[in-house]
C-alpha cells in the first residue's frame, strides 16, 4: 500500500533513538547537577535545554 514501509520504520526508530538520547543525558544531567551543587543555580538556556526535551519526550510519546 505504502510504497516505502522501511524508511517509515527507520525514521520511527531514528524518533525513538533520539528522545532515548535525551532521556539518558537528562538523567545523567540531573545527577551530576544534583550531586555538585543545589538545583538552583542550574543557567536560564540549561533550563530552556530541559523544558525543551520534555516537551519533545512528551510529543513523541503521544505519536
Amino acid at each position: 500500500m505504502s510504497k516505502a514501509p522501511s524508511s517509515q520504520w527507520r525514521e520511527l526508530v531514528q524518533t525513538s533513538t533520539i528522545s532515548l538520547a535525551i532521556v539518558v543525558f537528562t538523567a545523567v544531567f540531573l545527577r551530576l547537577s544534583l550531586g555538585s551543587r543545589s538545583f538552583q543555580v542550574m543557567q536560564p538556556d540549561e533550563a530552556v535545554q530541559f523544558a525543551n526535551s520534555l516537551q519533545l519526550r512528551r510529543e513523541s510519546g503521544n505519536r
